[in-house]
């Protein structure tokens, strides 16, 4: 080409020219700065251009040449929001505009044109425009927005609470309060025994024990119950145990058992003189303390515990009782002979209510014959105010009496077998009686009131053992009559007077 020409060429298609219109700028940019370059020209591209959508063309669908239905609107759309346009309208397919031709004043650059700055979607209102030329600090997070169309279906939605691929959804709100955990059977029932202490306070240490092994390892409610009553029952324990190791337990039991009986004669201890306001025939029913040196109505000498079992019946335990107090008398007056003619023996037995609550208890007193009369002073008398020689004829003679005061039931005529059994040991008790009067030896003045006593002790006891072998009951009472009247009692007397003991008749 000859120097100086410019060149000419023919226009490109459009595709090559979307192709090589960034060569081209470059190209000629890079031409332009050189020196002595002769300017290019680029001819204007050619070819329909894009139309702006005028509203007054016929709506989509209308019909008519290059028109196109318009797309449906997305179902995601907000309200209000307008129509795209055309898919031919939105994406026309142009070529790029022709490079701008350089002028003299232009000052020629070895690089292309930075991109203009575009400005984030996403920024908040207010943000400055980044300055051209920086690339935007994070690329676009979904890439340059796409062609209006139908969007993409994602199936029908499920509605609430119908099972979906994802699971049951769960209602909207907050969960429940966690229930309460279960309480421990055994902490109730040991906080019950806990509050009994003293009833069974070992078995509720024993359940409490148990609940508080058990709480932890099922996760279970009641520790405070399990503590409380384990704390109860071991003081309901301990004070059990006191109880027994001191013997208090004993006084309690006496105390509760005489609050159970009908009378208060029981709270009456041996020895203790008493007033019965009533008198002697109701004495059990109401009596209280009094001091022996003043004016009372009786005076406790034995209280006799009987065996357990079924209740005797009325009849015998009266017997009994009789039987006891008559015995035991010698125990509390060493000289029975001292006691006045006056003075008789009262007992009070236990009742058939009294026997179902534990009563075993016999109280003999002793009191005046006539049972509104008073006495006065105590009877007792023991063996530190008599010598050797009064003791040991107090003990020979107490054998018959303790054998006479063993009077049977009934009269020979209806129990025969039982008087001769009382006139049989008669007999042995005066056989051991004389057997002491013979072997001790007496003081002078006494030894021979002593013989002659103990020679009418040995014909009572002849008459004695011929009652016990009696066929029938006459031939029993008369050898009883002729036992009583024997002049043993007068002998008796004689002696007694010898040693310096009471001359009074027995009561």
């Amino acid at each position: 080409m000859p120097e100086g020409t410019a060149e000419t060429r023919a226009p490109a298609p459009p595709a090559a020219r979307l192709r090589c219109a960034q060569p081209l700028v470059g190209r000629y940019l890079r031409s332009a700065a050189e020196p002595g370059a002769v300017p290019v020209s680029i001819p204007p591209p050619t070819g329909p251009r894009p139309q702006p959508y005028d509203p007054a063309d016929p709506p989509a669908g209308a019909g008519g040449p290059g028109h196109r239905p318009l797309p449906a609107p997305s179902p995601f759309a907000p309200p209000g929001s307008p129509e795209p346009p055309p898919a031919s309208e939105r994406s026309p397919s142009v070529e790029p505009p022709a490079a701008p031709t350089p002028t003299e004043d232009a000052a020629p650059t070895d690089e292309a044109a930075s991109p203009p700055a575009v400005r984030s979607p996403f920024a908040p209102p207010g943000t400055p425009e980044p300055p051209a030329g920086d690339a935007p600090a994070h690329p676009a997070p979904y890439g340059p927005p796409g062609h209006y169309g139908t969007p993409h279906s994602y199936g029908t939605p499920h509605p609430y609470g119908t099972s979906d691929p994802y699971g049951t959804p769960v209602p909207y709100g907050y969960p429940g309060p966690r229930p309460p955990a279960p309480v421990n059977g055994f902490a109730v029932a040991s906080l019950s025994f806990g509050l009994l202490m003293f009833c069974l306070p070992l078995v509720g240490l024993v359940l409490g024990l148990i609940a508080l092994w058990q709480i932890p390892r099922r996760g279970q409610g009641g520790r405070g119950m399990a503590i409380t009553g384990s704390v109860l029952s071991g003081v309901g324990v301990a004070v059990w145990t006191l109880l027994f190791a001191t013997g208090a337990l004993s006084a309690v039991w006496d105390g509760f058992r005489d609050g159970l009986r009908d009378t208060t004669v029981h709270s009456l201890r041996v020895g203790e003189c008493f007033i019965a306001p009533d008198g002697m025939g109701v004495w059990s029913y109401a009596s209280y303390p009094a001091a022996c040196e003043e004016k009372h109505h009786g005076e406790v000498f034995a209280r006799i515990d009987l065996p357990d079992g079924p209740y005797p019946g009325d009849a015998e335990l009266g017997r009994r009782a009789v039987a006891e107090c008559y015995a035991h008398r010698y125990a509390y007056v060493v000289d029975v002979w001292t006691v006045p003619d006056n003075v008789d023996v009262y007992h009070v037995s236990p009742s058939r209510e009294s026997w179902r609550y534990g009563d075993r208890e016999i109280v003999c007193a002793f009191g005046d014959n006539d049972p509104q009369a008073l006495l006065t002073g105590s009877l007792r008398r023991d063996k530190s105010t008599l010598n050797a020689d009064q003791i040991v004829f107090l003990e020979a003679e107490r054998l018959s009496e303790q054998a006479v005061d063993r009077w049977p039931d009934g009269d020979p005529q209806d129990n025969l077998t039982g008087h001769q059994k009382w006139a049989e040991d008669i007999t042995a008790a005066l056989d051991e009686e004389t057997g002491m009067l013979r072997e001790h030896t007496w003081p002078a003045a006494a030894a021979r009131p002593v013989a002659d006593f103990v020679a009418d002790l040995e014909e009572a006891r002849a008459a004695w053992a011929r009652a016990a072998e009696a066929e029938d009951a006459d031939t029993y009472d008369e050898h009883y009559s002729e036992a009583m009247a024997l002049p043993a009692l007068e002998s008796a007397i004689t002696a007694r007077e010898a040693l310096g003991l009471s001359t009074g008749s027995p009561s």
